[in-house]
Parts: C-alpha cells; sequence; structure tokens
C-alpha cells in the first residue's frame, strides 16, 4: 500500500534525483580524471556542494505550500525590462561586415606581396603594416569595429603603398644584379634577379639577365682558359674556348671585349705574316709571289695603308722588271742590227710605261734604220730597178745616209758594200744578143726601133728591158727580160709568128 504522505513523497523524488545525479557525478569524475588533478580535485569539491545543496538541503527542509496566483506572477514578469537590444546589435553586425571586406582586401594584398617575396626587399614597412593589422585584430575582439576598421583600411593603405614602390623597387635589385654580373659575381647577380624576377615575373629584362648568371660561373671559367692559350699564342684555341663562352651568354662585355682582342691578335698575326712574306719574295724579284702576299694583307685589313704601299711597289717594280728585260732584250735586237724587233721592243716598253724618254728615242732610231736596212735590201733585191736614173739617184743617197752612220754594225756594212758594187756594175755595158725572123719590126721600149734582122748584138747596162715585135697579118708580141751585172751575154729572141685572121 502507497502511502500519500507528501514526506514520503519529497524522499521518493530525492532518491530517484540522486540517483542520476549520481550517476552523472561518477561519468563527470570519470572524464575529469583525464585531465589534470588540480581541476579534477576542484571539480569533485564543487559537486560535492552541489550535491549537499541540490540533495541534502531540500530533504532537511521541511516543505510549505501556499497558493499561488498566477497574475500576480504574470504582473510581477511584466514589469521587469528586457535585456535584448535590436538596434545595437544590428548596428553591430554592420561594422562586423564592413570590417570583413576590409580585411579581405587586406589578406589579398598580403598574398600578393608575400608572393613576390615582399620581406625580401621591404621587411620593415611589410612588418609595420602587419602590426597594424594585428592591432585591428585586437578591437575586432573586443567589438570595436570602427577602431578596427580604422587599423584595417590604415595596413590596407601601407600595402597599397607597398606595391606601388615595386616598379622602383624592381629597377633598383635589376640594376644592383646587372652591376653583380659586370664585376663578374654570380652568386649576388643571382639573389639580386631572382627577387627583380619575384618582383615582376613577366620582365624579360630580368630573366635575361638571371640566365646569364646562372652560366656566368662556366663563362669565366672558359674565358680563364683563353687567356692561358692567349699567353701561348695559341689563338685559334683561345678563339674557340670564347666562342664557347659567348655561346653561353652573347650579352657579356667580358667575353665580347675578350673575343674581340683574341681576333684581333690572330689578324694581327696573319697581317704581319703576308706583309713579312711578300716582302722575302719581293726581295728575291718574286713579283707575283709578292703580289699574292700583299693582296692577303689587305683582305685581311682593309684599311692597311702599308699593304696598299707595298702593292703599289710590287707592281712597279714588277713593271720596272719587264721594261729592264724589255731593254735588255732591245738592245740584244739592235746588237744583232735586227731592227724590227727592236722597234716591237721598244713599243712594248711604252705601252707599259709612255713616259720613258729612252723607249721613245728607241722607238725613233729604230724605225730609221729599219726603214734604212729596208731600203738598202730593196735596191741590193732588186738591182735592175738602178737602171732607172731616178732609182739609181735614190739608191745612191740611200747608201750615203748609210755611210754617214757612227759605228755601223756588220750588217749596214755588207748593206754598204752591196749596193756600192750594185751601183758601180749598174754602169758597166753588158753585151746582148737579140735574134728575130728578118720579117718582124724590133723595138727596144723606150730606146728606138732596131729594124728587121737576124740578129743582132746590143751594149746595155744592167736593167728591166722590154722588146716589142711587130709585122704585117701578125699579132705583135712584147718580149720583157732583166739584164743582171753578173750576166754573161744572155741571147733574146723576139719574132711575129700568129697570123691574125681578117673577116
Amino acid at each position: 500500500m502507497v502511502s500519500d504522505d507528501p514526506m514520503n513523497k519529497a524522499e521518493q523524488t530525492i532518491s530517484l534525483n540522486f540517483d542520476k545525479k549520481h550517476s552523472f557525478f561518477q561519468k563527470v569524475l570519470i572524464s575529469l580524471h583525464l585531465r589534470n588533478i588540480i581541476i579534477s580535485a576542484l571539480l569533485l569539491v564543487l559537486f560535492v556542494i552541489l550535491y549537499l545543496v541540490i540533495f541534502w538541503l531540500p530533504s532537511s527542509v521541511k516543505p510549505t505550500y501556499a497558493p499561488i496566483d498566477a497574475k500576480e506572477i504574470m504582473a510581477q514578469d511584466a514589469n521587469k525590462p528586457i535585456e535584448e537590444s535590436p538596434w545595437r546589435e544590428s548596428q553591430l553586425a554592420k561594422h562586423r561586415r564592413d570590417a570583413q571586406e576590409i580585411l579581405s582586401l587586406v589578406l589579398e594584398k598580403q598574398k600578393n606581396l608575400e608572393n613576390k617575396k615582399v620581406t625580401f626587399w621591404a621587411n620593415d614597412t611589410f612588418e609595420t603594416a602587419l602590426k597594424t593589422a594585428e592591432s585591428g585584430d585586437y578591437s575586432y575582439r573586443s567589438q570595436e569595429f570602427s577602431s578596427a576598421m580604422d587599423s584595417y583600411q590604415n595596413t590596407l593603405k601601407q600595402l597599397i603603398d607597398i606595391e606601388k614602390n615595386i616598379p622602383e623597387q624592381f629597377t633598383l635589385f635589376l640594376e644592383k644584379g646587372k652591376l653583380a654580373l659586370k664585376e663578374n659575381n654570380a652568386k649576388l647577380a643571382k639573389e639580386k634577379l631572382q627577387i627583380a624576377m619575384y618582383m615582376q615575373p613577366n620582365d624579360s629584362r630580368a630573366s635575361s639577365a638571371f640566365d646569364r648568371a646562372l652560366v656566368l660561373d662556366q663563362v669565366l671559367a672558359l674565358v680563364k682558359t683563353a687567356s692561358v692559350f692567349v699567353e701561348d699564342r695559341q689563338y685559334e684555341a683561345a678563339k674557340s674556348s670564347l666562342e664557347k663562352a659567348y655561346q653561353l651568354d652573347n650579352q657579356s662585355d667580358l667575353v665580347n671585349e675578350q673575343l674581340q682582342q683574341v681576333k684581333q691578335l690572330i689578324v694581327d698575326r696573319d697581317y704581319s705574316f703576308a706583309m713579312s712574306s711578300g716582302y722575302k719574295e719581293l726581295q728575291q724579284n718574286n713579283y707575283n709571289q709578292a703580289l699574292v702576299f700583299f693582296n692577303q694583307a689587305k683582305k685581311i685589313t682593309p684599311t692597311s695603308v702599308a699593304a696598299v704601299q707595298a702593292i703599289k711597289q710590287s707592281i712597279n717594280e714588277r713593271l720596272q722588271a719587264k721594261i729592264s728585260i724589255k731593254f735588255e732584250q732591245a738592245q740584244k735586237h739592235i746588237k744583232q742590227e735586227n731592227w724590227s724587233k727592236a722597234l716591237d721592243k721598244y713599243n712594248e716598253i711604252l705601252f707599259l710605261d709612255t713616259s720613258l724618254l729612252q723607249a721613245q728615242v728607241g722607238v725613233l732610231k729604230s724605225t730609221a734604220r729599219l726603214t734604212l736596212s729596208n731600203q738598202l735590201n730593196n735596191y741590193i733585191d732588186n738591182p735592175e730597178r738602178l737602171s732607172n736614173k731616178n732609182v739609181y739617184q735614190q739608191a745612191l743617197f740611200t747608201k750615203r745616209d748609210a755611210m754617214k752612220i757612227e759605228q755601223p754594225g756588220e750588217k749596214l756594212l755588207q748593206q754598204i758594200t752591196s749596193i756600192n758594187q750594185l751601183l758601180i756594175q749598174v754602169r758597166i755595158p753588158l753585151l746582148v744578143t737579140i735574134k728575130s725572123d728578118n720579117q718582124t719590126m724590133v723595138t727596144l721600149y723606150r730606146n728606138g726601133k732596131l729594124g728587121r734582122f737576124l740578129a743582132k748584138e746590143l751594149s746595155l747596162t744592167p736593167g728591166e728591158y722590154t722588146l716589142v715585135g711587130s709585122r704585117d697579118g701578125y699579132r705583135d708580141v712584147r718580149q720583157a727580160f732583166i739584164l743582171h751585172a753578173d750576166e754573161s751575154h744572155p741571147t733574146i729572141v723576139i719574132q711575129c709568128s700568129e697570123r691574125v685572121t681578117r673577116g
């Protein structure tokens, strides 16, 4: 039987609650046992107090019952103030959103600058900006959103200013990198240029300079090797080494300068060799070979005045040598009294140099002697012409001209002797027998009629003669003959034997 006594109900309720709380208490103890001992002890004391208050105290106090008025309770609740502030909460929410928007811009700028490695080139100003942002965070956590916004805006402005300074900083680091390249400091050049590339990744100047910095040590090693070759006068090997360096970095002032110097050394060496070889050949009168070397020197150094002068000297000496040879040949022909060939040589000399007076005189002398020789030979070879008074007189003048020549040669003396004999012989009459048929009228051209006869002797001087025969009813005949001085009593036959047929 269940008792309706309130005490019994209270005891029953406490007992239930206790069981529940005791179970909860055990669970809390188990969970707190995992933490440190001090906190667990404090919680244990707290739970003991709660236990006494919740379970022990209600059981020791006798409950009193009083009637409850619902209207009175509602009236009391109506007089209590509401702690909610909608306007303030909305304003705080708005400032919070504004602060977050500005903060997102700050974070975007921060990320962009960090990508550009801002700590390498503007670390102090960047750290200052971040500290300003941290003060904004403190205000934000304190719900002082207006102050937080000011801090964030300040930070944003500082970061924007840093961004605006990127071109100037880029130029500064680019120039430092280039200077390091010029000073052959590969490590420093790579450091400065890499920072420049972080700031402006798409700038070809920085990337190109950085590529040069990467191979700078190799380039310097090749340049050093080339210097060793130069000291040993192995210029081609030095050039090859520098050309390899040039392939690695064609913008290197050092490489370009050294390569130019080595090329000039090769040019100077080849030029000197060509010039010295040319003069050596020139001294040995090998003019054509000397010209080959001097032309090589001019090709190697087109602006060389010495090479041009050497070429002119070689050409001039070669010309003088040719002229000298031709003068010697002309003199040889003169000694041989071969005036035709001597004249040819003098003309060849004048073709080479028209200003040579000696050659001009040689032409005049050779021409005169050749003319005289030809005239004498003409009389000697054709003595019959001397029977003509005019020709005889001309031959006589020619002989006198020949005899006026000082130091005549053997040929001229022979010619003078021959023409003199002919001029004497041509005046000695010779007996000539002319035979005919006693029917033909014989006439000696330019001397007169000889008449009709069977044979007739004439006394004629050497020369050319013509007999003409005529007879009625017969065709006229002509008989030309030459009477030589050395002939002995020649016989000439002339008669008309061919009848003329009429009608």
